[in-house]
């Protein structure tokens, strides 16, 4: 069969190509857009300058594709132009690799991979060092007047950015993706690094652009209670999708049904790099670079994909911790609890390699990637990236809420993981299935979550605080952490935007860098581990609220003897001890309507600590009130995942806490709320029957000992 079938996919590949007819394969059906159907990518990165004539002489495209092949791969995201500003092309415009010595690589690369079955994607990165090297006027700069190479980035002075306001830019990269795509045949364009990274720009373009658009200068000082910060913010990340523009509109313009994705691993970068919505939906699909452990890859597939306009999502992982371990690939356990990430998530899976500067490649790595491909293969019959995920609890976040109220420091970037990473662990421990909402998917959080959670969702508008109030009137339960729902476009607001819906009203914040959660004595039972004399501490000042009649107050604000700046007036040279008990509240719960909302006056969500990730967790529970949709013994390091598809179940149980290791689950019992009796429950790597039984709504299976990664499919 297998060898009827692959010619005549890969004859119909051609073909189609021809004519420029967007398809996927799926199980013998060609329809739809390439990336619908792939599922198993990869990207050599190829940032090497031309000081030397050896560098990139080595390059092989027949050796390339061939690679690619063995790797098993799909598609191959291929090197246009790096970030140095080099192209691999005989471009019009431009400088083209010194060491290739006019040698166009481009074009019989892209046939090799053609030739293979496997698709095309074209890499251009946005960074251009050989444009800020010729045309200082391009240079992004800083408030002080310094470039890129003078600022730095990670650490160093390599890179040239260019500003994306720039005109003489902008018609600069408008030919180069004007050149590739009528020279040219590629599936789809892979874009990186657009934004302001490095700094927050001042050269002449952005202030003249400022002024004309607000009427004044750009601010110096990064305020987020000050409307002219907010209001600039909102033009930069106006610029960064009418920088998006040149290229989108250039590309389609030259290649009708040309697919882009941009490089969208920006935004957890915080508000630095100007993300917005707009900035999201310009993509055809999300992917980003990343790297973490298996609980990144949890919170990522889950945010982006709710992010993404079109499905699967793309996680790229590199294939050692990080690219400057350039002689290092991960082991193939470690690679594997990756792609266990991915596949959980019904999302492409992409490695990342780096080239070596004489252009060739390390065939290990592509040896261990086609078999992982192997083994991974019997999953991938039951990959469904427009499955739809099965929550308990839902994290909300906006892109307009990436900032640290705390900080005016414009160097420093506001940590995405920070706010979501350790509040997801939380929940994972606690085998609660969650999700990550943003603005996009807020309607269908709210339609198919029972707990919302305003995780530092500083600010909100007026039609994301209708929805989230209706939530609540309709039945739903919502927390809200901290300064959330205190900020809009304008400013700091004077009171809570939800204010009716929690019961609380801002007073204002507390001086103290620490505060502590006092249980009222018929709550304790939800901080069994604190008491009026051991109240729980939180590194961070405390919001001082007042309440509504009708509103429950849970626990309340202890503040410590003094500031940790008072040198004199302390209690312990060390620590900063509870001492002062105030009748400020602290966690509070409200009825509206249907529903409940609950107030938690600081952070609790981020500490890190265990005793008070268990009372996060005693909260979230709390106000389920209810039942959650899965119990188990596994351990907390074993998330559990159910999603829904056409016909069945897909329940994931994968290692997302350890990157380093595989853990093996004893043992696992899983209880399943679901509305009917299946048919049959089976596992998905070889078909093998499994037991269960069903009572009263509830599906019960013996999974067995889990080595890191498991699932079973449940047929309705």
């Amino acid at each position: 069969m297998l060898t009827v079938c692959i010619p005549v996919v890969l004859y119909l590949k051609n073909y189609v190509n021809a004519y420029n007819i967007s398809y996927y394969y799926n199980g013998g059906i060609l329809m739809g857009k390439w990336y619908q159907n792939s599922v198993w990518r990869n990207l050599v990165d190829m940032h090497i300058n031309d000081r030397s004539h050896d560098f990139m002489g080595s390059f092989d495209p027949e050796t390339y594709a061939e690679n690619m092949k063995t790797a098993g791969v799909d598609a191959s995201e291929l090197y246009t132009g790096n970030c140095l500003g080099i192209c691999f092309f005989p471009t019009e415009v431009g400088h083209m690799h010194s060491g290739l010595h006019g040698r166009d690589i481009v074009a019989p690369t892209l046939a090799a991979l053609n030739a293979c079955g496997i698709y095309q994607i074209a890499y251009f990165n946005m960074w251009c060092r050989w444009g800020f090297d010729n045309h200082p006027s391009w240079r992004l700069l800083d408030v002080n007047g310094k470039n890129s190479r003078e600022v730095g980035f990670t650490g160093q002075n390599r890179y040239g950015v260019c500003c994306p306001n720039n005109e003489d830019f902008k018609v600069y990269i408008a030919k180069q993706i004007e050149y590739l795509c009528t020279h040219y045949d590629f599936d789809g364009m892979w874009i990186d690094m657009i934004g302001w990274f490095i700094a927050v720009c001042h050269c002449p373009t952005c202030r003249e652009k400022c002024v004309q658009a607000t009427g004044h200068d750009i601010p110096v000082k990064m305020d987020w209670k000050d409307p002219e910060w907010l209001e600039f913010q909102h033009l930069r990340q106006q610029w960064a999708v009418e920088f998006m523009h040149v290229v989108d509109d250039t590309a389609r313009a030259c290649k009708p049904g040309v697919t882009i994705a941009y490089q969208s691993g920006s935004w957890l970068s915080g508000w630095f790099t100007a993300p917005s919505e707009d900035f999201m939906a310009m993509s055809d699909y999300l992917g980003a670079d990343i790297y973490g452990t298996p609980l990144t890859s949890s919170v990522i597939c889950k945010s982006m994909g709710n992010l993404t306009r079109n499905k699967p999502l793309e996680y790229m992982t590199s294939r050692c911790a990080s690219l400057h371990h350039h002689t290092i690939n991960r082991s193939k356990d470690e690679m594997r609890l990756q792609v266990y990430g991915a596949i959980a998530h019904n999302a492409a899976f992409t490695v990342i390699d780096a080239i070596n500067p004489d252009g060739t490649m390390d065939k290990r790595l592509y040896q261990m990637l086609g078999e992982l491909k192997t083994e991974f293969e019997p999953f991938f019959n039951y990959w469904r990236p427009e499955a739809k995920l099965c929550r308990d609890v839902t994290l909300y976040m906006n892109m307009e809420s990436l900032f640290d109220p705390d900080s005016s420091d414009m160097s420093r970037a506001f940590n995405v993981f920070e706010a979501m990473q350790v509040p997801a662990a939380t929940l994972i421990a606690a085998h609660l299935n969650y999700d990550i909402a943003t603005k996009k998917s807020l309607d269908d959080a709210c339609n198919n979550s029972r707990v919302i959670i305003l995780n530092d969702t500083y600010m909100l508008d007026d039609e994301e605080t209708a929805r989230l109030r209706q939530f609540v009137a309709d039945g739903g339960q919502l927390i809200v952490i901290g300064l959330s729902c205190m900020y809009s476009q304008k400013g700091f607001r004077e009171d809570f935007v939800l204010s009716d819906v929690l019961g609380v009203h801002f007073i204002d914040r507390t001086e103290e860098d620490i505060s502590y959660i006092r249980p009222d004595s018929s709550y304790q039972y939800l901080m069994p581990a604190f008491n009026d004399k051991y109240p729980m501490s939180v590194i961070s000042p405390a919001v001082r609220v007042r309440t509504d009649p009708d509103t429950e107050v849970l626990a309340r604000l202890t503040l410590p003897w003094s500031k940790s700046t008072d040198g004199v007036n302390f209690a312990s040279a060390i620590s900063n001890p509870p001492g002062i008990n105030t009748d400020f509240p602290t966690v509070t719960v409200h009825p509206f309507g249907k529903g409940r909302a609950m107030y938690i006056a600081m952070p609790i969500q981020r500490e890190t600590c265990a005793s008070i990730r268990e009372v996060f967790r005693s909260f979230v529970q709390f106000m389920l009130a209810e039942k959650p949709r899965m119990e188990t013994n596994a351990p907390e390091w074993l998330e559990l995942i159910l999603y829904h598809c056409d016909g069945f179940y897909q329940l994931t149980a994968y290692n997302a806490m350890d990157a380093y290791y595989v853990a093996i689950a004893p043992a696992v019992t899983i209880h399943v709320r679901l509305p009917k009796e299946p048919t049959s429950v089976f596992r998905a790597r070889d078909g093998a029957a499994v037991p269960f039984s069903y009572s009263d709504g509830t599906l019960s299976v013996d999974m067995g000992d889990v080595e890191s990664f498991e699932m079973l499919i449940i047929k309705e």
